[in-house]
Order: C-alpha cells, then sequence, then structure tokens
C-alpha cells in the first residue's frame, strides 16, 4: 500500500495484519484508485512487466497486491531512503499456525498448498525446504518475514535491513503501533478490533514445529524479540 503524498509504502506479508491495517488506513485505501493517486504512484514506483508474480489486487492498479520488499526496490524511481517503508510483522510461530489453519477451512487451499491429510508438523518441515535458499520465489505466501522484507543487495543478493524502516507494526500490539506509524507520518489512524485467539498454538504445537519454525526464522525472531510463548 502507499500514501503517495508521504513517500510511503506499506509491506504486508501474509497473515500479519493486512485486513486490520485495512480498517485502520481505510480512508487512505479508498482513494487509491483515483487517476490522480495511481500518477503520484507511478512516480515512486513502476512496474514495467506485469509477470504472474507481480499479480495486481484489482486490474489498472500500478502495484502488486502484496508486494515484498525487493519487488518495489528493484521499480523504485526516487531514491530509496527518500522512502518511508513500514511493514507489519507476526510472531511467527503465530503465523505459521494461523495460516495452515486458515488452509483448512479451504479446499482450494488444501490443493493448492498440498496438504490434504498433513500434520502441522509435516505442514511446516514442507516450508522450511521450500523455503532453504530460494529468495526469489514466485509464491511469497508463507516465506520468512526477513526474507519478504528484504531489500535487493545486487542481481541476485538479498539483505534483510530493518534500520531501513520507519517503524515496523506488529500484529500482537497493533493499535499502539498503528499510533507510532500515525506519529510519523502526521496522519489519522482508526482503532480496530484484535479478532484472533491469543497463543492458541502454544499448548499444542510440537517441538519438532517448534524447532523448524525457529530454524526458518531465527532471523526476525532476533529481529523483533519475539518468543513462543508471546
Amino acid at each position: 500500500m502507499f500514501i503517495p503524498e508521504k513517500n510511503a509504502i506499506f509491506i504486508f506479508p501474509h497473515y500479519t495484519g493486512f485486513t486490520m491495517t485495512h480498517e485502520s488506513l481505510g480512508h487512505y485505501f479508498d482513494g487509491l484508485d483515483s487517476q490522480e493517486n495511481q500518477e503520484k504512484i507511478r512516480s515512486m514506483v513502476s512496474f514495467k512487466e506485469h509477470s504472474m508474480s507481480l499479480m495486481l489486487e484489482k486490474k489498472g492498479r500500478p502495484y502488486p497486491a502484496h508486494p515484498n520488499v525487493r519487488t518495489l526496490h528493484q521499480h523504485l524511481k526516487i531514491p530509496l531512503r527518500t522512502v518511508k517503508w513500514f511493514a507489519t510483522v507476526r510472531n511467527p510461530w503465530s503465523r505459521y499456525w494461523g495460516a495452515y489453519h486458515h488452509f483448512l477451512k479451504y479446499q482450494r487451499l488444501i490443493e493448492k498448498y498440498r496438504i490434504q491429510g498433513k500434520s502441522f508438523d509435516e505442514f511446516v518441515l514442507d516450508q522450511e525446504i521450500i523455503n532453504k535458499g530460494r529468495f526469489f520465489m514466485f509464491n511469497d505466501y508463507l516465506q520468512p518475514l526477513h526474507i519478504h522484507l528484504a531489500f535487493l543487495h545486487s542481481k541476485d543478493v538479498i539483505v534483510f535491513r530493518p534500520d531501513l524502516f520507519s517503524h515496523f507494526i506488529k500484529f500482537e500490539s497493533f493499535n499502539s503501533d498503528m499510533e507510532k506509524v500515525a506519529d510519523i507520518l502526521d496522519i489519522s489512524v482508526k482503532h480496530v478490533e484484535i479478532r484472533h485467539k491469543k497463543n492458541t498454538y502454544v499448548n499444542e504445537m510440537s517441538d519438532v514445529a517448534k524447532d523448524c519454525i525457529y530454524r526458518m526464522c531465527q532471523k526476525e525472531i532476533r529481529a523483533f524479540k519475539y518468543e513462543f510463548e508471546e
């Protein structure tokens, strides 16, 4: 998401709080499709090739639905440090647990992600294999956050630079973090209800899955000071 007049870009990795942010900043979302705002967005970033990995949220919009940082960085038309970067983040144990149980509600997602009859342990171990060393995958759906939020250093190298972000919006402290965003950008935000079952994974997740997620996500766990039972 863009707020063009503020040179602000928001990154929403899947299952980190997109819907809540949409509610909190709804008045900015609603105006993004105007011709004036599309022109402003194109002055910041330009996607010359709309490949399958750059699927647009709505036909004709000049930006993809859930872009990762490197995609936007690659197409920036203004200096990197003139952009105020924001991103939603979430405890990785909670994020993978929530994604798996969301997939199980929909047959199309069960088939798409090949989890028919798979336990959570099997699902997480599959994710570790899929994500290992594959930084430029078509499907960024469940990449670890430190990969989704990494900047492009060179053609084949990405770097996770938390210091380049103005603020991270934690799923667990969403409203207070959005207030900080409001102060930074001098904008208004709406307080939203946090609708999720807190810590449902803590007593049910096996040590196998817990350790696997730690291996995949230890960079973001350290960066955002997450703990398993948070």
